[in-house]
């Protein structure tokens, strides 16, 4: 008897055309995001046209009447949206741009590490100290992260390797084209202790670094934030662009866009002090932010393959490629 009625219930478009406009009153209540609110919205589109097939009308009047009801939706949908309260009401993550270091390529401060190549080592262009602090009310977990920085620099020069005892170094030419652009960067990822500072430009006389404890990518894989928490680090970074490389550009503005693991995403900013003195390798060294590691290590010994990072894997392919 029961199981008869509800399937009268079930069996009449009424119904479908009841539930429909809950689910658009639900959406345009305002109490769910932008996202839940769209995912009923479709919900209630798809349950009319359902209650519309299942009626009594012909083939065409139900097309007729279900696009209908999609642009009365749609429109409800535009409608709604500038009064609907974002899901993100709150900063997910705040940043503080601590230290910024640019280096002369190549050196003084390299990677080493192994590869298709064999031992390689790479040079960073700039380092970032960085605090993030978790603003949200729950715990979570920096899962990736991007970098890019708003550049002045010169567009066109050229350049040119020169042999030195220490090894090769370059002359950049420029060619007197000045121009600000913002510029993707590479992170090179948690570095541990494979990091080495060329003492007095001379490779037979290097020192270890240990960013073991202060490696933001180590810190970010392995720390669940609870709110008002925050991890320091250091961030190594090459330009996406290898026309940057030989040069050190004027950082006008940094953007660090940081995604957690629940697919939250915040972009911070900082505009850099014009007045305030560029930070170097050394003064952070001297400041003791960076620390040595016991011994002295001669890097002309062996046989080591100097790349971009960046550009290791296109490397490889064509290297492999050439082989074949």
């Amino acid at each position: 008897m029961w199981a008869d009625k509800i399937h009268i219930i079930l069996n009449g478009p009424i119904t479908w055309g009841v539930i429909t406009l809950i689910l658009a009153a639900l959406a345009g209540s305002g109490r769910f995001g932008v996202n839940l609110s769209n995912i009923l919205l479709i919900f209630a589109f798809l349950v009319g046209c359902f209650g519309i097939f299942r009626s009594t009308y012909g083939i065409h009047i139900s097309i007729i009447l279900s696009l209908s009801l999609g642009i009365i939706l749609t429109l409800i949908s535009w409608w709604i949206y500038p009064n609907l309260p974002t899901k993100q009401s709150i900063d997910v993550f705040k940043c503080n741009f601590i230290v910024t270091v640019k280096f002369n390529y190549p050196g003084p401060l390299f990677i080493v590490y192994p590869s298709a190549l064999g031992n390689t080592m790479s040079f960073p262009n700039l380092a970032l100290y960085v605090e993030v602090v978790n603003n949200g009310p729950t715990v979570t977990r920096i899962f990736d992260y991007e970098c890019r920085m708003l550049l002045r620099y010169d567009d066109g020069g050229t350049t040119e390797e020169i042999k030195t005892p220490g090894g090769l170094k370059y002359k950049y030419t420029p060619a007197g084209k000045p121009v600000e652009k913002w510029q993707k960067l590479r992170s090179m990822g948690f570095i541990s202790d494979n990091v080495y500072y060329v003492m007095n430009d001379n490779l037979k006389k290097c020192r270890r670094l240990n960013f073991n404890e202060n490696s933001f990518d180590k810190l970010a894989s392995n720390t669940q934030l609870l709110p008002g928490q925050s991890i320091k680090g250091w961030i190594f970074l090459e330009f996406e662009s290898s026309e940057l490389t030989f040069q050190l550009p004027e950082i006008k503005e940094i953007e660090l866009t940081i995604h957690n693991s629940v697919g939250s995403s915040e972009t911070c900013r900082s505009i850099q002090d014009e007045t305030k003195p560029p930070d170097n390798a050394k003064s952070v060294i001297s400041a003791g932010d960076w620390k040595f590691e016991a011994g002295e290590y001669d890097f002309t010994k062996d046989k080591y393959t100097a790349v971009r990072m960046i550009d290791l894997p296109d490397i490889v392919k064509n290297s492999t490629n050439h082989k074949r």
